[in-house]
């Protein structure tokens, strides 16, 4: 019998939604460069490229060999996050970023993905659950969380958390563990929001309508999604954006931005696009060969969809901004390149799924 080649049976969708995700994102940073005086959509190209070099490398190395790498991958992402404590280097009041001169890495995007890896390792390589195994898990989730947040970085601190819960609801935890882990979280939650900067502060009390002066980033996004009207005024074309007037919009609010540019017709094709993307990776959990490849996959839909909500829920005013970016569409180069890296994680598991 003929052997069929690897390449043709990899999940094309998914590498076609990517792009399509990815397009989107170049496209309206091109539309920004003008205004914002910078090459963001050739960067983002460029980011792209070796984004999808890295997936696709990564579809061809069994994920299993990534697998019993997962303890010395969360140990070099304990190092990165230690390294932005002592030489990051500040932007918009956060300490998050490594400048190497040529360019900035983010450490706390990468560590996303390899944290994801040590998670569903350690969680497939037990049914039963010790207070010894409970506490491992409680420490694997804290330690990168407690650095992110002190840089600060709440929104980030967010996805690692959601990640956490979803992966240990879908192995069935006993309900005792679930008690201590919300008693845990609803101590922390306030001790997290007084590390917070300032401006970090006022967009939470600007939500829950304790303090509405500082409700103008929302205010001109919706004005932006507003004025998008249903096909949008064109890239490059939105009055909010490119007159600045809308905050961040290559990153924070690049969902308002898109809104804009392409209208109601364009954002919703965007939203089913991300979904699509949700769905694909959930199906790959489904066909997994084994329970490492199921909670990885699930915690890659859950890494898109947690950030897809919370960032285009911001944008409409619907929960406070965070600051999560929207993957595969905001700009910057150490996520695109991580989301990409961490489907090509799928896309090897998709590979040997079960016949």
């Amino acid at each position: 019998m003929k052997q069929t080649h690897p390449l043709w049976t990899i999940n094309w969708l998914t590498v076609f939604v990517a792009l399509i995700l990815l397009t989107f994102g170049a496209s309206i940073l091109f539309g920004f460069a003008e205004s914002h005086g910078q090459n963001l959509g050739w960067n983002q190209i460029i980011f792209s490229v070796i984004g999808l070099f890295a997936m696709f490398t990564m579809t061809f190395v069994d994920y299993r060999s990534v697998r019993s790498l997962a303890w010395w991958l969360y140990l070099l992402s304990i190092i990165l996050l230690v390294s932005v404590i002592i030489w990051g280097d500040k932007s918009f009041g956060a300490q998050r970023w490594i400048d190497f001169g040529f360019i900035k890495f983010q450490p706390s995007e990468l560590v996303k993905i390899f944290y994801l890896v040590l998670l569903a390792r350690f969680l497939s390589e037990r049914e039963f659950f010790s207070p010894k195994h409970f506490i491992y898990l409680v420490c694997i989730l804290s330690v990168p969380v407690i650095m992110i947040v002190s840089q600060p970085d709440l929104g980030t601190a967010m996805v690692y958390v959601a990640i956490f819960f979803v992966l240990l609801l879908y192995s069935k935890i006993p309900k005792s563990y679930w008690i201590i882990l919300l008693v845990t979280l609803a101590v922390a939650m306030p001790v997290a929001f007084t590390r917070l900067k300032p401006y970090q502060k006022e967009r939470i009390t600007s939500f829950l309508g304790t303090d509405s002066s500082v409700s103008y980033n929302v205010i001109q996004s919706k004005i932006a999604i507003g004025s998008g009207g249903l096909l949008g005024r064109g890239i490059g074309q939105g009055t909010q954006s490119q007159l600045q007037f809308l905050p961040v919009a290559y990153s924070d609010f690049i969902f308002a931005g898109i809104a804009e540019a392409i209208g109601f017709v364009g954002s919703i094709f965007l939203i089913l696009a991300m979904i699509a993307l949700i769905l694909l990776c959930l199906k790959t959990a489904l066909l997994a060969d084994d329970k490492f490849g199921e909670l990885f996959c699930l915690g890659m839909a859950t890494l898109f969809g947690f950030q897809m909500f919370v960032n285009i829920g911001g944008n409409l005013g619907l929960l406070p901004v965070t600051g999560i970016p929207l993957p595969l569409v905001s700009f910057g180069g150490t996520g695109i390149v991580s989301y990409l890296f961490g489907l090509g994680i799928v896309q090897s598991i998709y590979l040997r799924k079960k016949s």
